[in-house]
């Protein structure tokens, strides 16, 4: 019987209470982890959508600066702001459109800027350019910024022309997506030439 008492008291091995309590920790630390690794690559995603959006954002403004501080003459159009711009050099007509979400810069290759003339003409917008997609609105406002001036209108020299460009963006927060439109205002004083 003595025999039998050290056998039953020298216990090898693990219990089940250990087994248990082992993989209910594994559980844990996988889940954080899990938990942990999305919460990391949603950060991400949203830091690498935000230098997507401000790039394109600014990739549009500077190219707008770029002829519209050279520009001495303009029209505008329900989608669309025809100009003369000295940027390159020489007088070049330029046509900066909106259609649907892009926003297009074109050579505009008419007599006037008003003539009445559409998209699909051919060989009056030539060389586009899509400055940005994502463009959500253009509205051409007066002086002050607090309306929106009427279609059509013609700028002369030395006349501000006031843009709000709407961009939609695709933010992304832990929570989730969070679109959120970010409006850019340019004002441009026309050269008196």
């Amino acid at each position: 019987m003595g025999g039998m008492r050290r056998m039953a008291s020298n216990e090898k091995g693990i219990s089940l209470v250990e087994v248990m309590a082992a993989v209910t920790l594994t559980a844990i630390i996988i889940g954080v982890a899990i938990m942990l690794f999305n919460s990391v690559n949603l950060e991400w995603n949203a830091t690498v959508n935000k230098f997507t959006d401000d790039s394109r954002i600014r990739l549009t403004t500077n190219a707008l600066t770029k002829y519209l501080s050279d520009a001495n003459a303009g029209y505008r159009t329900n989608n669309e702001l025809r100009f003369t711009t000295y940027a390159d050099g020489a007088a070049k007509k330029k046509s900066l459109y909106l259609n649907g979400a892009n926003l297009y810069l074109y050579d505009f290759n008419s007599a006037n800027l008003t003539d009445n003339v559409s998209i699909g003409s051919p060989g009056v917008y030539t060389n586009g350019v899509l400055l940005a997609g994502g463009v959500n609105s253009i509205k051409f406002m007066n002086n002050t910024g607090t309306a929106e001036i009427a279609n059509p209108n013609t700028y002369s020299a030395g006349s501000l022309v006031k843009l709000d460009i709407s961009f939609q963006t695709a933010r992304t927060t832990v929570t989730g997506k969070s679109n959120k439109d970010i409006v850019k205002s340019m004002t441009f004083k026309l050269l008196q030439i």
